[in-house]
């Protein structure tokens, strides 16, 4: 019985076949997503839309982390991120919080994450956000891990 081995032109389809992904499309991480705030919607999403992160604005009170000496800071709760399926993975989710956090830092307001995905995976990851959010809200362990600047 003969063995079949790919070459020339058929070692090339072969090749094309196994890195092409299914869906034919060129498949783009999203570093440094594009980010779109709408503040009538109180939402921060993807040029597109499909990909969004909702919050509410509450208003200040003393016991979000302030000190006496400061004046209160208003606080914008996270409470909702959503990425469709066929966007998972990319890196959408982490893109649409980054986006949250800076419009935070540049606005002087308390990030409070009651979105599981904010609180649970992204703030852990993302120390250098951590200045942003209520006191509160941080990892119980609030220190900042070995190695980060």
């Amino acid at each position: 019985m003969e063995s079949w081995w790919p070459c020339g032109s058929d070692w090339a389809r072969l090749c094309t076949i196994l890195t092409t992904p299914p869906c034919h499309k060129s498949v783009k991480i999203a570093q440094s997503a594009s980010v779109v705030w709408n503040a009538e919607k109180s939402r921060f999403a993807t040029e597109d839309g499909l990909a969004y992160l909702d919050y509410v604005m509450l208003n200040p009170a003393v016991g979000a982390g302030q000190s006496a000496a400061e004046p209160a800071k208003e606080v914008m709760d996270l409470v909702h991120t959503y990425v469709p399926v066929s966007k998972r993975g990319l890196g959408l989710a982490g893109e649409l919080c980054k986006a949250a956090f800076a419009h935070a830092r540049k606005h002087k307001l308390l990030v409070q994450p009651t979105c599981s995905y904010i609180s649970d995976t992204f703030i852990p990851r993302h120390p250098e956000w951590w200045d942003v959010v209520v006191p509160e809200c941080l990892p119980s362990d609030h220190e900042k891990p070995v190695g980060h600047m």
